[in-house]
């Protein structure tokens, strides 16, 4: 196979996390060499292995152990002798007898043990045993699992837990260039266009790929009828019965079905048993597990999807039947995508224009702009409702800023509805629901954004917007509310003043869509300036007003703030930590804007304590991609990043940013993340040029804050802008300056004294963690201090839990760093 000939360096990069995990899970169907990959990296390695095939073992649990002692035996004979003793751990107390020797096992090397072969095992108490295992975080213990199938291993809590890894198909197949360097090693002379031909129809599947290169050889030409969809005919498709090539031409328009989906787009109990024959086969589906769905390889769908074309199929029916099926199913937007297909444009904008298609994930799609495009103005007018909520999802969508054509599109409804011979009861509706849109968009002044809400509220006459309701997200995914609405300096109080006098205007017309918005802006603006005792006041009031309205944008925004304050008043860890209840919520919530609001929102807290190892990697790259951001929303995202860049001293890189922020932010006014931007520039100029320069900036910052009497983005930033305050007030005397100092002096020493008491531990599980220092076993422990053997392993859990490690060594080296032991 391929595999053999090409070297594949990523692919052993890829399994160097075998020996970082408990557990690493290598999945793919036959033919993408899992074995081999396995194989080639344990050949790298000096940790001992212990190879277990599982071909022929008939789904017995038995069966492996027995295997597995007999490849233990040449490792380790006395492990081998203890595990062969024990037998298979049917019960729960052969289970903790396992786990103790484990335990106790001396491992000089990494032991990593390979399971080939694994889904030939049918018993389910043998993959609950290994979760076993990995859940007591050996840290010399390693287990490979090579197999076809990952619908039986549910290992779900392993992964939230991070003790498991997955290699899947996904990192086995071929890339572009190993696909060229293979064919390459064959001697097959061809084109780049035919290299990349021969890679896009085999799709990196390895066995594909060898059956085309020994075509190509034969002196077959790539093309349409030629290596592949010879090879696909003659391996694969000849054999196959009327029944099962009716299934894969059905199957392949569809970019991924369930098998739920399968069984109505088929709507024949014989092409279905057709369909499941296929799976089996582990040929002509790709199966992927987080969705459970499958879908046709490329090169396979590509083929059949020809042959359906010569022979004259029509597709119309079977996206029908696949678009009602997602309907009902509630995948709105990959059923739109069908019915689009179908040609059922008009259904699409009348499910649209119902109350209850407020998906942000529906207006996201490349299809839904399609629809309205295609449709026209006259079809978009009659459906108003869809079309708004299509205008104001283009107004959020922060790839391109379609907002002077929205306000376009927005005058000419109006004034085709003015116009119109609808009944004024209908016209109403969207006269105001135009005002509300117009409202939303009005982003960055809040005077204006009032005005249109309140213009909404009149023409509604007490109902509420079918558009704008209180699922919109009022905050737009800022973490802190006032950063998208204060413009210039002096602004702050201003602004607040008029989220406190004019909050409401917003909720009368949307079923309470910004209720907490008025204390939101009251806590930020006193957090902002010092007023911490008010800043706690407020942000409470804003949580639980909030909370009352379901309004999770705001109690995120609302939870920075505590959390923000917490650091700088030294109130104890765990409220400064405990997200949980909020997180559960965000998560049920199931809206992506939210998510990533509040993974923004621990970057930051995570941030000022200099854990930059704690923030998601795509935000520390400044991946804004995977995010998912509206359009007005995205500011916050480069406070965080600059202070990522800032903790990893990448100064060149945040110069630059700092440069160019204000083109990524356009076109709104961000005062308050200028100031952010001034400190950051501050310190990279200090450090790529020099200390004054740095200061000249920082004074800049300054000479704009203290218009707002602006303390915290100082104070958050102490330990890299103290220095050159203490210069700047040694200069020139000012009592704002000396404030701010004060500020970024008491924050500093909370972040200390915060630190000092980041790990807590019980006596009991200090005296554990000693007798772990002087050799203990978990036996031995057990004997020592007169408690059960379960008892040790849970108080060590306890341990590494409390002080972030995954062993014992780890465990030890930072208790003696601080000075626990």
């Amino acid at each position: 196979m391929a595999s053999k000939y090409i070297e594949r360096k990523r692919i052993l990069v890829k399994m160097e996390n075998i020996e970082r995990y408990p557990l690493s899970i290598v999945h793919a169907p036959m033919g993408y060499g899992k074995t081999v990959a396995v194989r080639e990296y344990l050949e790298t390695t000096e940790a001992d292995c212990v190879w277990v095939s599982l071909a022929g073992s008939e789904g017995e649990a038995d069966y492996l152990w027995a295997r597995l002692c007999d490849a233990l035996n040449e490792v380790n004979e006395e492990l081998a002798a203890r595990f062969s003793a024990i037998g298979f751990p049917y019960d729960c107390f052969k289970t903790d007898a396992l786990l103790d020797v484990l335990m106790d096992y001396d491992y000089k090397n990494h032991l990593i043990l390979v399971f080939d072969d694994f889904h030939t095992i049918e018993e389910n108490n043998v993959f609950e045993l290994i979760k076993a295992i990995v859940r007591e975080r050996l840290s010399g213990l390693h287990i490979v699992l090579i197999t076809r199938e990952l619908a039986k291993l549910d290992a779900a809590d392993l992964y939230q837990k991070q003790l498991c890894f997955t290699i899947t198909e996904k990192s086995l197949k071929f890339n572009r260039e190993e696909v060229f360097q293979y064919l390459d090693f064959m001697e097959c002379r061809m084109s780049e266009e035919e290299r990349e031909r021969v890679y896009q129809i085999t799709d990196g599947w390895e066995s594909m790929l060898y059956i085309t290169a020994k075509g190509i050889k034969q002196g077959l030409p790539v093309g349409k009828s030629a290596t592949a969809d010879d090879i696909i005919e003659q391996n694969f498709y000849h054999d196959l019965s009327p029944a099962e090539k009716e299934v894969l031409w059905r199957l392949s328009v569809l970019s991924s079905f369930t098998k739920r989906m399968a069984a109505a787009v088929l709507d024949n109990s014989e092409l279905y048993d057709a369909f499941e024959m296929l799976i089996s086969k582990s040929v002509f589906f790709v199966f992927h597990e987080p969705g459970h769905t499958y879908r046709l390889r490329n090169i396979l769908r590509d083929y059949i999807y020809e042959r359906a074309l010569i022979d004259r199929v029509d597709f119309t029916e079977v996206y029908r039947k696949s678009g009602q099926w997602l309907l009902a199913d509630g995948q709105y937007s990959k059923a739109f995508e069908c019915l689009y297909r179908a040609g059922e444009l008009e259904e699409i904008l009348s499910i649209l224009n119902q109350d209850t298609q407020n998906d942000k994930g529906i207006w996201s799609s490349g299809n839904i702009r399609q629809v309205f495009e295609k449709a026209g103005r006259e079809l978009c007018y009659r459906y108003p409702f869809a079309y708004l909520k299509y205008l104001l999802a283009c107004a959020m969508d922060r790839e391109r800023n379609y907002i002077p054509r929205v306000k376009l599109c927005l005058d000419r409804l109006e004034e085709y509805c003015r116009g119109s011979e609808c009944r004024d009861e209908m016209r109403e509706m969207v006269l105001g629901e135009i005002c509300m849109v117009r409202s939303r968009i009005s982003f960055n002044d809040i005077a204006v954004m009032a005005e249109y809400a309140r213009k909404g509220a009149e023409y509604f006459g007490g109902g509420c917007s079918c558009i704008v309701t209180k699922e919109t997200e009022f905050t737009y995914g800022l973490p802190c509310m006032l950063m998208g609405y204060v413009k210039e300096p002096g602004s702050v109080a201003e602004v607040r003043d008029a989220f406190c006098t004019q909050g409401m205007s917003f909720a009368e017309s949307t079923d309470g869509c910004g209720i907490g918005c008025d204390s939101l802006a009251a806590s930020e603006a006193a957090l902002e300036t010092g007023a911490w005792e008010q800043a706690e006041l407020h942000a409470y009031k804003a949580y639980f007003k909030a909370k009352a309205a379901e309004q999770l944008g705001i109690m995120i925004s609302s939870k920075l703030v505590l959390d923000r304050l917490n650091l700088i008043q030294g109130s104890s860890r765990d409220r400064i930590l405990s997200n949980s209840t909020l997180k559960d919520e965000v998560i049920a919530a199931n809206n992506p804007v939210l998510n990533t609001t509040f993974d923004l929102c621990g970057a930051y807290i995570n941030g000022c304590l200099g854990r930059v190892d704690s923030i998601p990697e795509w935000i520390r790259r400044g991946d804004i991609e995977k995010g998912n951001f509206l359009f007005q929303g995205t500011g916050f995202f480069y406070v965080v990043y600059g202070k990522c860049l800032l903790l990893e001293k990448k100064y060149i890189e945040l110069d630059s940013l700092c440069e160019s922020f204000s083109t990524f932010l356009k076109p709104f006014q961000y005062h308050l993340i200028r100031i952010y931007f001034l400190i950051y520039e501050s310190v990279a100029k200090s450090y790529l040029e020099s200390r004054p320069r740095g200061g000249e900036i920082l004074k800049e910052a300054l000479k704009l804050a203290e218009k707002d009497h602006l303390i915290m983005p100082f104070a958050e930033n102490t330990g890299h802008v103290r220095l050159m305050l203490e210069a700047l007030l040694k200069r020139e005397e000012n009592p704002y300056i000396r404030e701010v100092l004060e500020a970024c002096r008491r924050y500093s020493s909370q972040l200390k004294l915060f630190h000092a008491c980041e790990v807590s531990l019980t006596d009991r599980e200090l005296e554990i963690l000693k007798l772990l220092d002087e050799g203990y076993t978990h036996e031995e422990i057990a004997g020592e201090i007169y408690i059960s053997i379960a008892t040790v392993r849970y108080h060590v859990k306890n341990i590494y839990q409390k002080m972030d490690v995954n062993n014992k060594i780890l465990a030890l080296r930072k208790a003696k760093d601080l000075n626990l032991i």
